[in-house]
């Protein structure tokens, strides 16, 4: 479990579990050439404050930073390491996605 203090992560494994699965199922349902590291942080965003709005509570329970082109959930580059490592998703380094 991690620690409050750490950066970017999330406060229990199921959070991020289920934060991992949100960036696997939008990657999934997204095709290559549509999606870079931008797109999906920001559906992740809009995910979470559509779900909040509803119900009060957001669906990956991610952290978000301001930068320059949007909100960014720290914890992005972690989730697609684990996806990559885990075979879940390949990654691809291109100027069309760059994850």
């Amino acid at each position: 479990m991690a620690g409050k203090s750490d950066k970017g992560a999330l406060h229990t494994e199921t959070a991020m579990a289920r934060f991992e699965e949100a960036v696997h199922y939008v990657i999934a349902s997204t095709r290559p050439d549509e999606l870079g590291k931008t797109k999906l942080a920001k559906v992740l965003f809009f995910a979470d404050l559509d779900a909040y709005r509803r119900t009060g509570k957001p669906i990956t329970e991610a952290t978000y930073v301001k930068r320059q082109h949007g909100p960014m959930p720290e914890q992005l580059y972690t989730a697609i390491k684990a996806l990559a490592s885990s075979d879940k998703i390949r990654r691809k380094e291109s100027a069309a996605l760059r994850l």
